[in-house]
């Protein structure tokens, strides 16, 4: 796992647990399997022979077809232009070469790195900082509802002090 990656796992778990919100891990996915999928089937867009896992990518296409609206009715929706942003890094690394760097660190190609890791950071923040800037309630939850979560949570404190 890159360095980057275990850091964007990290901003959005962070901001799910500081939050009590299961939408920053939701966007997680949706990034990491984007950015996958998006992997996995650049190499057979080459008619490259180092095609990745092809077969599993309509499984993950037909479920993301499935769980993208559910989510961006709930608030998960990635900010466009960065969107866009990381696809035009990605695609520049295509047209490249599609090099990917060993951890190894053996045949390590610098501009493949950059846009690799350019594109990836982009895709990340294009599904984080649209969460970071709702500091809202999850939708769905409405006053009365979070009024009832409160008493709860203030009920069963009390039954734990006893």
């Amino acid at each position: 796992m890159r360095l980057s990656t275990a850091l964007g796992l990290g901003a959005f778990g962070t901001l799910a647990l500081t939050r009590r919100d299961w939408r920053p891990l939701a966007a997680a996915v949706m990034w990491m399997c984007g950015f996958e999928a998006a992997f996995e089937i650049t190499p057979a867009f080459r008619h490259d022979p180092r095609v990745g896992a092809v077969h599993a990518l309509g499984w993950g296409l037909i479920l993301g077809a499935l769980v993208t609206p559910w989510l961006a009715r709930r608030g998960v929706r990635p900010a466009w232009r960065l969107l866009l942003a990381a696809f035009v890094f990605f695609a520049v690394w295509g047209a490249t070469g599609f090099h990917v760097n060993p951890h190894s660190g053996v045949h390590f190609d610098p501009l493949a790195e950059a846009l690799n890791e350019t594109s990836k950071i982009l895709w990340a923040a294009a599904y984080f900082l649209p969460l970071l800037r709702s500091g809202e309630a999850m939708p769905g939850v409405g006053a009365e509802h979070g009024a009832a979560l409160t008493d709860l949570e203030g009920q069963s404190r009390m039954a734990v002090r006893g």
